[in-house]
């Protein structure tokens, strides 16, 4: 399902397993988030898009957000952009089936909380994704928390930063799922669960 999946097939199966979760298991849907990292930042975001029902917040990690975006990189080379045309799809052929799976261009559908992060240094899905995001966000007026990571890749790697970042998501998702009102946690926000050192 991944090869041209993104945003459709792909979601359409988590989609699947999600609802069998909530069923089997008896969970609320109202206090499901939808959170993940990289593709699964993307995911989470287009799972709220697509399913607003099950999704009542959102974490997006290094997400990506705009797939056109993903071939303007100058530091891919020949054999990852022809591996993006296979997976993704030729923006060159066939744009707007990539524009309508971007979470930027149907931000106006997002009615949840948003919380992204993403790190300054990431050359595998420039920070830009974030940025437009949250521009558009804002324009919109969507609830939505926006950190840009210093000195951070595409992966966290500093322990400080887990602590933070990971100690803001937890509020974040106490605030978005428990009724409480969302308010933007503050970048100097103190650690709030233990991250392991080994």
């Amino acid at each position: 399902a991944g090869y041209r999946g993104f945003g459709s097939m792909i979601e359409s199966d988590i989609e699947v397993a999600m609802r069998i979760a909530i069923e089997r298991f008896d969970i609320d849907p109202k206090r499901v988030a939808c959170v993940g990292a990289s593709y699964g930042g993307y995911s989470a975001l287009m799972l709220a898009i697509r399913n607003p029902k099950n999704c009542s917040a959102v974490v997006s990690l290094a997400g990506v957000t705009d797939l056109p975006l993903l071939f303007s990189e100058s530091a891919f080379s020949e054999s990852h952009l022809n591996f993006l045309y296979e997976t993704v799809g030729d923006p060159k052929r066939n744009l707007k089936p990539l524009l309508d799976r971007s979470p930027v261009f149907a931000a106006e559908k997002i009615n949840v909380p948003v919380f992204i992060a993403h790190g300054t240094l990431d050359e595998v899905v420039p920070i830009e994704h974030s940025r437009r995001l949250a521009m558009r966000l804002k324009q919109l007026k969507k609830p939505h928390y926006f950190q840009s990571v210093e000195s951070e890749g595409h992966s966290f790697d500093k322990i400080n930063t887990y602590s933070r970042v990971y100690g803001q998501i937890a509020l974040f998702l106490d605030e978005s799922l428990n009724g409480r009102d969302f308010k933007k946690p503050q970048s100097t926000t103190p650690i709030v669960i233990d991250i392991p050192r080994e």
